[in-house]
């Protein structure tokens, strides 16, 4: 291969490189960036769901979804952990439907809401 040729790739090479990282740089300082950093969350209210201890030192704050499969699979892990930990932690629970991908998310969530208000929002 020629010297030449060999300049070629490394440009070439180089190129995609800077590329892909400038993709990557632009798409983190992006305003629509789905990452949430702790001083950001809404502090844990009575408004919210919560299940456990509040007190304790550890509280998981769940974003769900009642139509979403991700969501459903977590729920076993949760699930664990409740079992696992008991009054060591504290669930709290907020609704996050996602309306453009599943058409019945919110009204699943007026329905939970609904039955949270007869006591029955955990079952």
């Amino acid at each position: 291969m020629k010297t030449r040729d060999i300049l070629i790739w490394v440009g070439f090479i180089a190129l995609i490189i800077v590329s892909v990282l400038g993709i990557i740089f632009l798409t983190g300082k992006s305003e629509k960036s789905s990452s949430v950093t702790i001083g950001k969350l809404k502090p844990v209210s009575e408004s919210d769901w919560i299940k456990g201890n509040i007190n304790a030192k550890v509280i998981i704050i769940e974003y769900s979804n009642f139509e979403c499969p991700a969501c459903a699979a977590y729920h076993p892990v949760l699930k664990q952990l409740e079992e696992k930990f008991g009054s060591q932690i504290g669930i709290v629970y907020r609704h996050f439907p996602l309306r453009e991908i599943h058409k019945n998310a919110e009204i699943a969530a007026i329905a939970v809401e609904a039955a949270g208000r007869q006591g029955k929002f955990w079952e």
